[in-house]
C-alpha cells in the first residue's frame, strides 16, 4: 500500500489549502442558493455570511498579492462535440431560465406573472437551449445501443 503525504507547511501548500477552503465555502453558497430557488429548506444568507468569514480569513493569510482565487465550474464553454456538451447545454439553459424568471418577477412583482414568461426573449432562449440539450441527449441515447 502506498501513502501519499501532502506537505501543507510550505507557503504554496498553505495557499492551496486556503483556496480549497474558500472553494468549499463558495460551493456551499451556490448549493444553498439553488436549493432556495427550487423551494427546498435553505439559508443562502447564512451561507454567504459563512463564505465571507472564510474568505476574509483566508485573504489575511494569503501570500498571493491578488488574494484568494475563487474557482467555479466553467459553464458555457463546452464546444460542439465536447464530452460535457449535453450537460453544459441543459445546465446553462436551466440557470438562464431561472435568471429570466427572476428578471420577469422583478419587472412584474405579483405571485404569478401571467404570460410574462412567454413574451420574454431571455426565457424563450433559455427554453430553446434546454430543449436543444434534451434533443442531443435523446440522440445520444438512441445511438448508444447501436454502438454496443
Amino acid at each position: 500500500m502506498t501513502k501519499i503525504v501532502v506537505d501543507n507547511t510550505t507557503p504554496e501548500g498553505r495557499q492551496r489549502q486556503l483556496e480549497a477552503r474558500v472553494q468549499v465555502a463558495w460551493a456551499k453558497v451556490a448549493s444553498s442558493v439553488l436549493n432556495f430557488l427550487i423551494g427546498r429548506e435553505a439559508d443562502p444568507v447564512s451561507a454567504m455570511k459563512e463564505f465571507i468569514a472564510v474568505y476574509d480569513s483566508a485573504e489575511q493569510e494569503s501570500i498571493d498579492p491578488k488574494g484568494i482565487a475563487i474557482r467555479g465550474p466553467e459553464l458555457g464553454h463546452a464546444t460542439k462535440g465536447h464530452p460535457d456538451e449535453i450537460i453544459d447545454t441543459v445546465l446553462t439553459g436551466s440557470l438562464s431560465m431561472i435568471a429570466a424568471m427572476l428578471q420577469v418577477g422583478a419587472r412584474q412583482p405579483v405571485s404569478e406573472p401571467q404570460g410574462a414568461y412567454i413574451d420574454d426573449e431571455a426565457y424563450v432562449a433559455a427554453q430553446e437551449q434546454i430543449v436543444r440539450g434534451i434533443m442531443m441527449m435523446e440522440k445520444k441515447i438512441r445511438k448508444a445501443p447501436e454502438e454496443s
